[in-house]
């Protein structure tokens, strides 16, 4: 039986989809043959209470690291003290291996992949990555300067996409150290609600998009297309759902809809612990990123039978087949995002027929069982 031990720098639901990952495989890779662990910064845990139930239900050993905080700074100051950080939790990391002595130690995260390549080098224990983005939406984070040199001593490198593959392999790793295994998610806990064409005329169209407030998610597309169809949608709403990281992003957005005057039907929401049991209450969803590395989030809404439009970006097109499953439109196109709005709100059958075909796309290719499967034969193959 292989020993993995997965690392991970904090187990924040709200951080993104890449705790979801880390969640899901832990709940479904095969443990008689995988024996599996999770270490996290405290940051993450820093007691029992604060582990989420979804990890801790998972009965697994969890080891809780020193404390790591995130930081934006650059001075001299700020560089040394997250040097520091690092220093010590690749100390922690190295103890941790010498006691139990995992066959791989499987990375989850960029910052993750600083502080566990040293300690997985001297005690020879074999590195996997998993590549949960693309480096234009990392900009000029203090995490990429050494990303080349770390990824280049991994052992293999697990990448959510295709085009992720490719930018890897682009980078300069030999493409057989690289695969892609898509994400997946389980079935949903509330039953699909499929668009009615028979029902009666809809009071309204109910749009969500659920995504921190980051400049390249697109939020500002969506805004526009908004005030594009609101004349020609009974009862148009759009409810953006996310963190606002950046405080200046999320005023230039409040700017953007009183400028349109769209302020009546386009909300911000927030985080929310209950949009998986709420998605069936929504008319569309809508991916509007710039270079989004998968889009999790579309399967979320297929498999709760919500029709879905993305955009031709990063791994998005490797999920949606425009007009087979879903929509697709180019970054910052809002024109077009707004005609497909429309349409979808005009023509309740074809909204059903996108929704259908979405549910089967994800039974089909984006179940968690088949991620696991993937992940599986990747660890098998390296022994």
């Amino acid at each position: 039986m292989k020993r993995i031990l997965f690392i991970h720098d904090l187990l924040n639901f709200r951080s993104g989809g890449a705790v979801l990952v880390v969640r899901n495989l832990l709940a479904a890779m095969d443990r008689s043959r995988f024996e599996l662990e999770l270490a996290t910064p405290r940051s993450g845990v820093s007691g029992p209470q604060e582990v989420p139930e979804e990890f801790r239900e998972l009965g697994l050993p969890l080891h809780a690291l020193p404390p790591f905080t995130q930081t934006s700074d650059r001075s001299p100051r700020g560089v040394a003290a997250a040097a520091w950080q690092l220093l010590r939790l690749s100390v922690s990391i190295f103890f941790l291996m010498l006691r139990r002595k995992p066959d791989f130690v499987y990375v989850h995260s960029i910052t993750s992949l600083h502080f566990a390549s040293l300690p997985a080098l001297l005690t020879g224990t074999r590195l996997v990555y998993h590549e949960h983005s693309v480096q234009s939406v990392r900009g000029s984070s203090l995490w990429v300067h050494l990303y080349p040199w770390l990824v280049a001593r991994a052992a293999h490198i697990i990448c959510i996409a295709q085009v992720i593959e490719d930018e890897v392999v682009e980078g300069g790793v030999e493409s057989e150290r690289v695969s892609t295994v898509p994400n997946g998610i389980g079935p949903s806990v509330v039953p699909p609600r499929l668009p009615d064409p028979d029902g009666p005329p809809q009071e309204s169209f109910h749009v969500i998009q659920i995504a921190n407030l980051l400049p390249w998610k697109g939020h500002a597309t969506v805004i526009r297309a908004a005030a594009l169809a609101r004349d020609e949608i009974a009862g148009l709403r759009v409810s953006f759902y996310g963190r606002g990281h950046n405080s200046d992003t999320e005023r230039n957005l409040r700017a953007l809809n009183s400028e349109l005057e769209v302020d009546d039907i386009v909300e911000f929401c927030g985080f929310s612990e209950d949009l998986e049991e709420r998605l069936p209450e929504f008319d569309c969803l809508v991916v509007a990123s710039d270079a989004e590395p998968f889009g999790l989030v579309l399967l979320e809404g297929m498999r709760t039978g919500v029709p879905v439009i993305g955009t031709r970006a990063g791994g998005v097109p490797e999920i949606v087949t425009h007009e087979s499953d879903g929509l697709l439109f180019e970054p910052d196109d809002h024109e077009t995002l707004a005609r497909y709005l429309v349409k979808l709100a005009s023509d309740r059958a074809y909204a059903r027929r996108l929704a259908e075909r979405g549910l089967e796309t994800h039974v089909a290719r984006f179940s968690v069982e088949t991620q696991a499967k993937g992940v599986e034969a990747i660890f098998e193959e390296l022994g």
